[in-house]
């Protein structure tokens, strides 16, 4: 069974209901992006509060923190194992996407390091 991650599309589908999500694979070389469409409502869209530059940028960012000890938890903030950081996700991963390294996630661009993730 292959683990996928889920990212924001291309497809700007403002008009409709759905909206197309890529799914990147975590597991094997030979594996390709696969996209989706799924219901607005489903999935919180990552980039709804500032839009990212570049979704290359995002899917490759997304994919090297996946492969860390870093993850969102339920209430939207960074989780390193099971300590709970009071930085929100989704707002750290756009401003890096953005080029916008503030000294507030200072403390994240270290475990990012140690984890062999630089800017």
């Amino acid at each position: 069974m292959s683990r996928y991650i889920l990212a924001p599309g291309n497809g700007d589908s403002e008009t409709c209901d759905n909206e197309t999500f890529n799914l990147l694979p975590t597991e094997g070389l030979s594996e390709q992006i696969k996209s989706i469409e799924l219901p607005r409502a489903l999935v919180p869209r990552l980039c709804n509060v500032r839009k990212v530059e570049s979704n290359q940028i995002l899917d490759r960012l997304v994919m090297k923190i996946s492969k860390t000890n870093i993850s969102r938890s339920k209430d939207g903030l960074v989780t390193v194992g099971s300590k709970v950081i009071n930085t929100k996700y989704d707002n750290f991963v756009v401003d890096c996407c953005n080029g916008q390294f503030l000294e507030c996630y200072e403390e994240l661009y270290c475990l990012l390091r140690k984890n062999g993730i630089t800017f």
